[in-house]
């Protein structure tokens, strides 16, 4: 069974392939269904996108400060997380300006706003291979949800963006592969560290 927050991601992204950028982008601005950027426009940083041999090619020039923030939105729809289950990244690339970025998924549910940050960052360097990075849910987790209330309805899933922060200062982003995949709790469990968090 596909989850739907994974059906959402690779909509988006095989929306995000098909679609010819090429140029200055706007933040908040979709560049293709689920997928944009965000960053502080005060900062008078500028952002240009193409698309084509690579899912996405950023260069990004910032004239002075660095902005109070620069990330790649993508949408995961709404969906239900629990403990025991994994969430993983493929991917692929270059990133001027860093080794590593560290996202999290934003999650919404009724108004209310929860961050968590993957457990594992997406690193770069050579050589540029596919490399995966892996996210244990555990019972602390933001993402986490119960998939019925307290009553035995069944409760509205959460709505969930994964958030990639950017350098803050120049640099050319490129990602050839990205893709997310998500392991059940039968299987997620088998993936965690044995630490003492982990009977939590």
């Amino acid at each position: 069974m596909l989850h739907p927050s994974i059906h959402a991601s690779t909509e988006a992204l095989e929306a995000l392939a098909a679609q010819p950028i090429r140029g200055p982008i706007q933040a908040e601005v979709p560049i293709a269904p689920g997928v944009s950027l965000s960053w502080d426009v005060a900062s008078g940083t500028t952002v240009k996108a193409q698309s084509g041999e690579d899912l996405l090619d950023l260069e990004i020039q910032v004239p002075a400060a660095p902005p109070s923030w620069l990330a790649l939105n993508l949408s995961l729809g709404r969906g239900h997380f629990t403990k025991g289950e994994a969430l993983g990244i493929v991917y692929r690339g270059s990133v001027v300006g860093a080794s590593r970025l560290s996202p999290k998924i934003r999650s919404n549910r009724g108004g209310k706003t929860t961050d968590t940050p993957l457990q594992e960052p997406l690193t770069f360097g050579a050589p540029q291979t596919t490399r995966i990075a892996m996210h244990s849910v555990t019972a602390y987790d933001g993402i986490t949800s119960p998939s019925q209330s307290v009553d035995g309805a069944a409760s509205e899933p959460p709505y969930h963006m994964l958030i990639l922060p950017l350098p803050p200062c120049s640099s050319r982003v490129v990602l050839t592969e990205f893709r997310l995949f998500w392991v059940d709790a039968a299987h997620g469990t088998a993936l965690r560290p044995t630490t003492l968090s982990s009977y939590s």
